[in-house]
């Protein structure tokens, strides 16, 4: 076979000012395939591998057409060369065919063919830019422009200012506005200073405000949003021996404060040990202070080197805090460098959690090395159960698993007096029965190791004396075969001993219906036996004890004991405990030792 290359077609096009749709990267390879003189016909599959040189060299890229139709020997091919880019270097093009349909050998077409530029391709390396893209997004909105001037200063009041006077009248001035909807009768406003101030030297009442209709009696406001914010206030008072604003009311809050953007509605600040703010009540389950947010704290508390919030009473709960939302606290405490939450009694609980539907106490931590829950003392943490059959005193879980975590872990020695059931494997390094001693109880203990076996190994014996024919059969209990197995699972083992005399005692006929026969001895003779079998029931077939098996990675080169290797503690396998405060944080004067500033 042979080829005759014919010139690669592409397509021109006109460049116009409407955006035409790119090219793609493919060309056609148009060529004539003669066999022995005869132009070829009918599918075959080719092979178009691109090269550096006209001859020898490796291919750089390929592209196989399978079952292509050749047409009185006309050769018509789109090609896409991937991995080389056409950068204007010289290429090669060489052509192997084969039947259609088949899978052997490829049939080079010689020569190589060289590859020339195209139209467009020369308009590339010629450095012509391409067509213009399309036209960016609109930009943002400038910024707006300056502020237009001032209106004209309004008529000025009636009242000249500065204004000073005196009067001698229970009412020395009085403004009534009547508007009906949300008019203000008196209005102060200053860049800095007070907008109102009412005093008196005497018994009375600096300023009063009354409202009706859900309306404000007095209400301050400031604009004041640097520092020292806190000290410009939207309604002050102060009282060098009496409240510094009293507010009283027979149905709704005596003073009312609201902040909209950050910062306080009421704001109480004592000093030279005084109280910041006081709320006093006197009915029952009345509150002295009562805070109320949609979206926040309804009562804060912030100190900078004492307690945020006190709460002391005489009889009664000092916090009580309560909530009918899902999933939050009725008291809720957090800290950074210290406790979230810290209670201190003399005699009574420190902390004390109930719940009739939950949990009374919830101690949760995110750290991965920490603990829910703490507890230090005579007895670190103790667990009283209620008495009801399924009531426990204290319970550990971690999901169920054997091989992640554990639902309790002990670091010392552990004493339980009752009852201990295990339901999985208990795993020791020794293992024994501690009683008091038989013969001197009062002063002595005795002490006897397990048996130890690496298979899971029942024991049982008994005494029989055989019969006339010298032979005994002795019965098992029911459950003795679901329990240990069968004679073809091998799992029985037989000792024989004769009390009073020799005899070639045996076992005529081994474990079959949980029942085996001894024979070979005296009529009257008394046999001593002891069978053993080994676990066949469901629970040991899916737990079989590994007699030898690796150490995980986390415990390679540690020991169980350490010492018993002549090694220092440090080589043990123990967890890390952690890391308990010797002192708990409880900052000096926490709990008020009188009532001082109280009335």
């Amino acid at each position: 076979m042979r080829a005759i290359a014919l010139p690669f077609v592409v397509t021109s096009v006109l460049i116009s000012s409407a955006i035409a749709a790119p090219l793609g990267s493919s060309i056609t390879y148009q060529g004539q395939m003669v066999d022995a003189g005869t132009p070829a016909s009918g599918p075959h599959d080719f092979e178009f591998a691109l090269y550096t040189l006209a001859d020898g060299g490796t291919a750089v890229d390929s592209v196989i057409v399978d079952d292509l139709v050749v047409d009185a020997g006309l050769i018509n091919a789109t090609l896409d060369f991937t991995q080389v880019p056409f950068d204007g270097q010289a290429l090669w093009i060489e052509v192997r065919v084969r039947p259609g349909a088949s899978t052997g050998s490829y049939t080079t077409l010689a020569p190589r063919q060289a590859m020339n530029a195209a139209p467009y391709a020369l308009y590339a390396l010629d450095g012509n830019p391409g067509p213009q893209g399309p036209i960016g997004a609109v930009g943002t909105t400038g910024p707006a422009g300056p502020t237009g001037p001032a209106g004209e200063q309004g008529p000025a009041g009636v009242v000249t200012l500065p204004y000073s006077a005196s009067d001698a009248s229970q009412l020395s001035f009085s403004i009534t506005n009547s508007n009906a909807e949300f008019g203000v009768a008196v209005y102060g406003l200053v860049a800095k200073g007070t907008g109102v101030v009412g005093q008196v030297s005497g018994r009375g009442t600096g300023v009063v405000g009354t409202s009706g209709l859900g309306g404000t009696g007095v209400f301050g406001g400031t604009t004041q949003t640097t520092s020292p914010a806190l000290q410009a206030a939207g309604v002050r008072g102060t009282n060098d021996n009496g409240p510094g604003v009293w507010g009283s009311s027979e149905t709704l809050a005596g003073v009312y404060g609201e902040a909209t953007s950050g910062g306080y509605g009421v704001w109480g600040n004592g000093v030279g040990g005084s109280t910041g703010v006081l709320g006093n009540a006197d009915a029952t389950n009345v509150p002295g202070v009562s805070g109320v947010n949609s979206a926040g704290p309804g009562v804060w508390g912030r100190s900078t080197v004492n307690s945020g919030t006190i709460g002391q009473s005489t009889s009664g709960y000092g916090v009580y805090g309560t909530t009918t939302g899902s999933n939050v606290a009725g008291v809720y405490g957090a800290a950074v460098g210290s406790n979230g939450v810290n209670g201190i009694s003399t005699n009574a609980w420190g902390v004390y959690g109930r719940s009739t539907t939950n949990v009374g106490i919830l101690g949760d931590s995110e750290a991965a090395d920490s603990a829910g829950m703490v507890g230090r003392g005579w007895i670190g943490v103790q667990g009283v159960a209620s008495g009801s059959a399924d009531s426990q005193g204290v319970r550990g879980s971690n999901g169920g698993s054997n091989t992640l975590g554990y639902a309790g872990y002990f670091n010392g020695r552990v004493t339980v007096f009752g009852n201990m059931g295990v339901v999985g494997t208990l795993s020791k390094s020794a293992g024994a029965f501690k009683i008091d001693h038989p013969l001197d109880p009062a002063n002595k203990y005795l002490s006897h190791s397990f048996v130890e076996s690496p298979d899971m190994k029942n024991i049982y014996d008994g005494i029989d004396t055989l019969d006339g024919s010298g032979q005994v059969t002795v019965k098992l209990p029911d459950w003795f075969g679901a329990l240990n197995g069968s004679v073809e699972q091998d799992s029985f083992r037989y000792q024989l001993t004769c009390l009073g005399g020799h005899a070639p005692v045996y076992i005529a006929e081994e474990i079959r219906d949980n029942r085996f026969r001894i024979a070979g001895g005296m009529p009257g003779q008394r046999v001593s036996w002891q069978v053993t079998g080994i676990r066949h029931d469901a629970y040991a077939e899916h737990h079989r004890i590994p007699v030898e098996e690796d150490k995980p990675a986390h415990e390679a080169g540690k020991y169980l004991s350490p010492e018993a290797h002549g090694l220092a503690p440090g080589m043990g396998i123990v967890l890390r405990e952690v890391e308990v405060p010797s002192r708990i944080h409880a900052p000096g004067n926490m709990l008020p030792t009188s009532t001082g500033g109280v009335p």
